[in-house]
């Protein structure tokens, strides 16, 4: 059995936000105990079926994404995001 989510998040003016759920408010990093990497608290992940749910979510999640224009770029994100793909896999 196996299972895959995909999450995504924006990191801008120093603070986490959802880019799936853009209402769910105050993410908070933390060490995730037992594992080698930290987790977000109350990130939304949604789980796919196909190659093609991964890129429908990414244009839905990218919408949401803050931009502002700078001297250089009209279209400039002004944040940084993580596109995650999580594997679950459970051996029967």
């Amino acid at each position: 059995d196996y299972c895959v989510k995909v999450s995504h998040l924006e990191l801008y003016n120093e603070e986490l936000f959802d880019l799936l759920n853009p209402g769910n408010a105050n993410l908070k990093l933390y060490d995730a105990p037992g594992t080698q990497g930290v987790t977000v608290a109350g990130l939304e992940e949604v789980v796919v079926y196909a190659p093609q749910d991964i890129f429908t979510v990414l244009e839905r999640s990218c919408e949401e994404r803050r931009s502002a224009e700078t001297k250089l770029n009209k279209n400039s994100s002004r944040s940084h995001c993580i596109f995650s793909i999580t594997l679950h896999i459970k051996e029967t």
